[in-house]
């Protein structure tokens, strides 16, 4: 966790694919883990770890979780879509307390997405 978290904000695919490489980051099977390299994909782009990315986001409920990879996907216009059709697949498996939160900060109203849809 520390090395994770300690990593450049800023990083090349080169480097994230290296990483990645040898130390099977997006295949963890721990949730703590996982979060935190999908938070530094999220930052640098990293489109290889997004289909892990989706799969746990449609599986895990927890807001701890949660929050920290919406928030990081709706930084840029592409991850704002790419986190509002991972959450229109996701939101019926998320407890209420969730849904209220993300639909909150995904500007979603009325278990509806907002009319840009």
């Amino acid at each position: 966790m520390h090395f994770l978290r300690h990593l450049p904000q800023d990083m090349r695919e080169e480097q994230m694919k290296d990483l990645d490489g040898a130390f099977k980051f997006t295949s963890s099977g721990n949730a703590e883990i996982l979060v935190a390299w999908l938070e530094n994909c999220i930052r640098n782009d990293h489109e290889e770890a997004y289909t892990r990315l989706d799969e746990f986001l449609n599986t895990v409920g927890r807001r701890k979780y949660l929050i920290p990879l919406y928030s990081g996907l709706i930084r840029s216009e592409k991850g704002r879509i790419l986190a509002q059709n991972i959450y229109r697949s996701a939101r019926p498996n998320y407890h209420a307390v969730s849904v209220r939160t993300l639909d909150d900060l995904l500007a979603w109203k009325d278990n509806k997405p907002p009319a840009r849809f």
